[in-house]
């Protein structure tokens, strides 16, 4: 875990037309994408704000595992047509 919350991470993933993600989705989504890389569900994830669909735009996380609680940076970095990359650190 000290090496994912010290490290930068990114993944590509579909932010949901032109309107974005809800908070609810994007918390799943970084659920599954923790999950993936580090092979141990999050306890739990808030993502308290969706994230729009253009690039530049930010959504704060809180992410829970092994018992530490991370705060995640999400930002959109490229945005195109319904399909986006999502960079979080």
């Amino acid at each position: 875990m000290a090496l994912l919350a010290g490290a930068a991470c990114s993944a590509s993933g579909t932010i949901g037309g032109s309107k974005g993600i809800s908070g609810s989705a994007l918390a799943e989504d970084i659920s599954e994408r923790i999950t993936t890389i580090s092979d141990a569900k999050p306890e739990s994830v808030d993502c308290p704000d969706g994230l729009d669909a253009e690039v530049g735009a930010t959504a704060t996380c809180e992410m829970v595992q092994e018992g530490v609680r991370v705060t995640l940076a999400i930002e959109a970095t490229k945005v195109a047509k319904d399909e986006g990359t999502l960079g979080f650190s």
